[in-house]
C-alpha cells in the first residue's frame, strides 16, 4: 500500500492499513494566521538583517575578538588563573583599575581587560565564548 507522508508517496509496511475515518489530505491551520504574516514582515522590514543573535552571545563574540591577538605564555596563564581565584569584590577592583586604559583604546590594556573578563565567566558564558571562538576560527581559515 502506498501511504502519502507530507506530500510524497511512500510504501508502507504490509500490515499498515488506512481506517476508513482517515482523513483524505492533512488540513491546513490558519489559526493565528495574522500573527504569523506579521511576524514575517518584521523579520523583512528588521533594519538588522540575518540570523538574530542573542545579546549573550554578542558579548561573547567581542571577547572573543580581544581574545584573539592575546598570546598565550605561562605568566598569562598563571595570572589568569589568580584572577579566576579572586573573590568577587577583589576581581571588581583589578577590573576597575583596568577599565580607563581600555577606554583609552590601548591594545595591551582591552586585551588585559578581555582576560580579566574571560577569567570569572559561568558556564554558560564560558560555552558561548568557545563557541565564538570557535566560529572565528573558522571563519580565519
Amino acid at each position: 500500500m502506498r501511504v502519502r507522508l507530507n506530500s510524497k508517496l511512500i510504501d508502507a509496511a504490509p500490515n499498515v492499513v488506512r481506517l476508513p475515518t482517515a482523513q483524505t489530505r492533512q488540513v491546513r491551520q490558519n489559526y493565528n494566521q495574522a500573527a504569523w504574516n506579521a511576524r514575517a514582515a518584521l523579520r523583512k522590514a528588521s533594519p538588522w538583517p540575518g540570523e538574530y543573535v542573542h545579546p549573550q552571545q554578542r558579548d561573547a563574540r567581542k571577547l572573543a575578538e580581544q581574545l584573539q591577538g592575546v598570546e598565550q605564555t605561562p605568566a598569562l596563564i598563571i595570572a589568569s588563573a589568580i584572577l579566576a581565584s579572586l573573590d568577587a569584590d577583589a576581581h571588581a577592583k583589578v577590573v576597575a583599575q583596568l577599565a580607563p586604559g581600555a577606554l583609552s583604546g590601548r591594545t595591551a590594556m582591552v586585551q588585559a581587560l578581555a582576560t580579566a573578563r574571560a577569567s570569572r565567566l559561568n558556564v554558560g558564558q564560558q560555552l558561548d565564548l568557545f563557541n565564538a571562538l570557535d566560529r572565528l576560527n573558522e571563519r580565519d581559515r
